[in-house]
């Protein structure tokens, strides 16, 4: 059966006919000073293009609905009118990803048969990747049997496609089967992966939270620094969502955010927003390109050609002795010189707060919560031995049930794979230490939650997650010292160390988000942001309003309690993903507040490939609907 893609491109000479360009309005509003600025809007004129003139004006720059001048949120692909939430999936369904075909919830998401809807099946040479049917594979997986595989780790294709390891045997290598520890069921009901992981963050408020809840306000950015952030070699952050379609290069959603000074030595390509917090400056050494808004605490400087294709607020100075082109509006009182360019000009105070929560109660409590669970675990519900890990002489394959784990460290000297079936949190008190290659992965409908209280150093190859669901799975480092790989790394989940360094001495193709006290990148980088962390949240139970106070669900912008009714939650004090707001100002960083929905979310408008029913919900002009009642796809010109 064809993709969903195919079939709407045979409707796509009619939807032009039929319905031209409605809704292409690019109007500009006071709405749009944005997130983190305290500014007074001066009057602005509305721009209103369609589709054919902002195709004639942008072909040569980002193709189809880029945004012409004035129009800061038009061009951005995951403004999700409805963030990125209308992705098939059954309410009656535990995960995102899944979709109830026949009575079952199906991971329509991986599965060839049930690919993006019931019964769409995947023939040929094609897998089902992100809920498409495509030939293409992400990262190092294979394509095996209409599904996209990890040779060194599926034990179903060991080493080679249809190449299975025997009953109780599971893959941890190229073609090398071992033994697996089979630890039961579970401690509690894990059909459709078990419940949502509860994380007890320890200490005397009691503070006891949703794993999701956590990672949804943690992971906005593709690259969040609270220091300052020096870019040696070639940086691109971009955006995807791994519920409504594989990996696309220069999806816009990858935002980068730092706390302290940036400095680009090399290329820069940042599809997302930038922002620089307050009394820091931005320096472009190299060639730069920021395809959302750009937001200085200090002053710009720029060294080579760069651009910025929406608005710019810059608080200090702007010294352009390279071209500096600012295709949306530039807010800014202070001076500026050199070659720049820009759509229009507000002058206006500016203040940028730190886009990156890392100091006092914004950490994340990673030592607390692991000494938390040191008391509270399903360990001897399934019978697992804290110190499986700490001598170094561990079994070479484990498959974890739901639950929470904990162990005292992990010490890994020999090829190891680590699988969660179901929503499963692992617990580490002591340092992980890699001298071999180790896999830490989710199944289809599970996620995987790790919270290490000391260090993390790799010596060799790790695998994280998948780079077909990055958002299913969370790294958490609360060490001082923080996180080191100095070999290659297969990263598809996103990775938290505070107040320790991130430090990636290798060439990396990061699928998910990187947020660190201090990030130290020794070669090229590519972050590549799963849109899907920002509603990770989604599927956590309502709280429990057991003192009266009718408390927030911890996505935290009321103060309320964490639904055991004991304390306030530990959610930033703003909104997220899909939760209310009246501007720009309500949203946490970099999300901004959608005027139709009157709801936060990362840009104004549908990505290519996304769900719509109208032109003007697509950011490229064009709903192609085929007519048979259903949503219709957004696409390109």
């Amino acid at each position: 059966m064809r993709s969903r893609s195919a079939i709407f491109a045979l409707f796509f000479g009619i939807v032009l006919a039929i319905s031209g360009c409605s809704g292409c309005d690019d109007s500009v509003s006071d709405d749009d000073v944005g997130v983190g600025a305290d500014v007074d809007v001066g009057e602005v004129d509305d721009v209103d293009a369609s589709v054919e003139d902002a195709t004639e004006a942008d072909a040569d720059a980002n193709g189809p609905g880029e945004p012409d001048i004035g129009d800061p949120d038009a061009d951005d692909p995951d403004a999700d009118v409805e963030p990125d939430a209308d992705n098939g999936e059954d309410d009656a369904c535990p995960f995102a990803y899944q979709m109830e075909c026949g009575g079952e919830c199906v991971a329509v998401n991986t599965n060839p048969d049930h690919c993006g809807e019931c019964d769409n099946e995947c023939e040929g040479e094609e897998a089902c990747v992100g809920g498409e049917c495509t030939t293409e594979c992400m990262g190092d997986l294979e394509l095996c049997d209409n599904q996209c595989v990890d040779l060194e780790i599926d034990s179903a294709n060991c080493g080679a496609c249809g190449d299975p390891c025997d009953d109780g045997e599971g893959c941890v290598g190229d073609g090398e089967c071992v033994e697996t520890v089979d630890f039961g069921p579970g401690p509690q009901g894990c059909e459709d992966g078990g419940p949502p992981v509860d994380i007890d963050f320890g200490g005397e408020d009691e503070v006891v939270e949703c794993s999701g809840n956590i990672s949804q306000s943690t992971f906005l950015w593709a690259l969040c620094s609270c220091s300052d952030l020096e870019v040696q070699d070639e940086l691109l952050t971009d955006g995807f969502n791994s519920s409504s379609g594989p990996y696309q290069p220069g999806g816009l959603g990858g935002g980068v955010g730092v706390n302290g000074d940036l400095w680009t030595q090399s290329y820069t390509d940042i599809w997302g927003a930038l922002f620089v917090g307050d009394g820091s400056d931005i320096l472009f050494e190299d060639e730069a390109e920021v395809y959302q808004r750009l937001y200085a605490g200090g002053g710009v400087g720029v060294e080579d050609d760069s651009v910025v294709r929406e608005d710019a607020y810059i608080t200090g100075d702007i010294d352009a002795s390279a071209n500096f082109d600012i295709l949306g509006i530039l807010h800014q009182q202070g001076t500026y010189g050199g070659s720049l360019d820009y759509g229009d000009r507000v002058e206006q105070s500016v203040t940028v707060d730190p886009p990156c929560q890392c100091d006092g109660d914004d950490e994340i409590p990673v030592g607390d919560i692991v000494d938390a669970a040191a008391a509270d675990n399903d360990n001897d519900a399934i019978g697992l031995d804290e110190d499986l890990f700490a001598s170094g002489d561990a079994p070479r394959r484990v498959e974890l049930p739901c639950g929470r784990y904990y162990f005292s460290e992990m010490e890994i000297n020999s090829e190891v794979v680590i699988v969660a079936e179901g929503r499963t949190a692992i617990f580490v008190d002591g340092d992980v230490y890699i001298d071999d290659r180790a896999s830490f992965t989710p199944g289809p409908t599970g996620e995987l939650d790790i919270f290490v209280a000391g260090d993390f150093h790799a010596n060799d190859e790790v695998v994280l997650g998948s780079p077909s669901y990055p958002a299913s799975t969370r790294l958490y480092v609360g060490g001082d010292d923080g996180l080191l790989i100095e070999d290659a790394a297969d990263v598809g989940g996103n990775i938290y160390v505070v107040p320790g360094t991130i430090e990636l001495q290798d060439e990396l193709d990061i699928f998910g988000a990187i947020y660190g006290q201090n990030v130290l990148f020794q070669d090229n980088v590519a972050i590549h942001y799963d849109r899907q962390v920002a509603q990770s949240g989604e599927y956590c139970p309502e709280p429990d309003d057991d003192n009266g106070d009718n408390g927030d669900n911890g996505n935290g912008d009321d103060n309320g309690d964490n639904g055991n009714g004991e304390n306030d939650d530990p959610g930033p004090q703003c909104s997220l993903a899909d939760e209310s707001c009246t501007d720009d100002e309500d949203c946490c960083a970099p999300l901004i507040c959608d005027d139709e929905t009157e709801t936060c979310s990362l840009m104004q408008c549908l990505p290519s490939g996304d769900d719509c029913s109208a032109n003007d919900e697509c950011c490229s002009g064009i709903c192609a609907i085929s007519g048979d009642g259903e949503d219709g796809e957004c696409i390109e010109l």
